[in-house]
C-alpha cells in the first residue's frame, strides 16, 4: 500500500519542529523504506503514525529513523441512566480562564499520553500543550462545555463534553 505524509502546519508552529502524519500501511520492508524516505525527504522530526493492527516487528528495526510506540487508543462509553440525581458537587465552569488547579489537573490527565512519552516533544512542550488544550476547552474554542467536581471547595476533577 502507497503510504502519503501531510505536514502537521499547528503541530509544527507549537512545538517549532516540522511534525507530519503518515497514513498507509507498513507491510514489509519496502513500505518501511518508503516510510522513512517520506520523512527524511520531507525534513519531519515527529511522524504520527496511526495503525489499527499491531506493527510487524520489523518496523522497529529502521536503520534511518527511531521508531517508538507511545500511544494506545482505547475508548470508553457507558449507557447513562436517565433517573440519576443530580451530583451538586458537579458543575459547569463559568469563566473563561482556568484556575492553576484545573490547568495542574489537566497537565496530570497527560501524563501517558503520547505528547508526554514521546521524547521528542519534552516536558516543557507537553506541559504548555496540556495548558492551551485545557485553556481552549473552557473558552469553548475546542469543547462544548467542561464541568468540575468539587470536594470540600475545591477542584477534585474535571471533564470535558464534546467538540
Amino acid at each position: 500500500m502507497k503510504q502519503t505524509l501531510v505536514k502537521l502546519e499547528w503541530d509544527s508552529i507549537f512545538f517549532n519542529f516540522n511534525v507530519g502524519k503518515i497514513s498507509g500501511a507498513i507491510e514489509n520492508s519496502n513500505d518501511l523504506e518508503d516510510v522513512e524516505n517520506l520523512i527524511l525527504k520531507n525534513d519531519i522530526f515527529l511522524t504520527y503514525f496511526s495503525v489499527q493492527q499491531v506493527l510487524p516487528a520489523f518496523a522497529f528495526e529502521s536503520k534511518k529513523l527511531d521508531f517508538c510506540l507511545v500511544d494506545k487508543k482505547t475508548t470508553y462509553s457507558k449507557n447513562i441512566n436517565p433517573n440519576l440525581e443530580i451530583n451538586l458537587s458537579i458543575s459547569s465552569i463559568d469563566s473563561t480562564t482556568p484556575e492553576k488547579k484545573l490547568i495542574d489537573l489537566a497537565i496530570q490527565s497527560g501524563k501517558y499520553s503520547r505528547f508526554n512519552i514521546d521524547f521528542k516533544v519534552g516536558k516543557e512542550k507537553f506541559e504548555k500543550m496540556y495548558s492551551l488544550l485545557m485553556k481552549n476547552s473552557i473558552n469553548k474554542t475546542i469543547a462544548k462545555d467542561v464541568f468540575v467536581y468539587n470536594e470540600q471547595s475545591e477542584i477534585a476533577g474535571f471533564v470535558t463534553m464534546g467538540g
